[in-house]
């Protein structure tokens, strides 16, 4: 559940942005033009690189984080920090 979540709060953010970044808001044409549809692309797929390289730095921060916490732990019982 909380997946889906993430994923819509995502959709919305990636569609607020690069619509606001790529399509101009007195738009009153029918079709997109290659130009507005390349920057959609390239908004898009910047925005989930993006997305893809937070999300594994947060993971590493987080292991790093248990690591510390862990090894902080040991030394704390062996008076080491003392």
């Amino acid at each position: 559940m909380e997946f889906t979540n993430v994923a819509v709060s995502t959709f919305k953010s990636l569609d607020k942005q690069c619509l606001a970044e790529c399509i101009n808001k007195s738009y009153a044409q029918g079709d997109v033009s290659k130009q507005k549809a390349l920057c959609l692309d390239r908004c898009v797929s910047k925005y989930l690189e993006t997305n893809v390289q937070v999300g594994e730095n947060m993971q590493k921060l987080g292991q790093s984080g248990q690591m510390y916490r862990k090894l902080s732990s040991k030394m704390g019982q062996s008076g080491a920090w003392t």
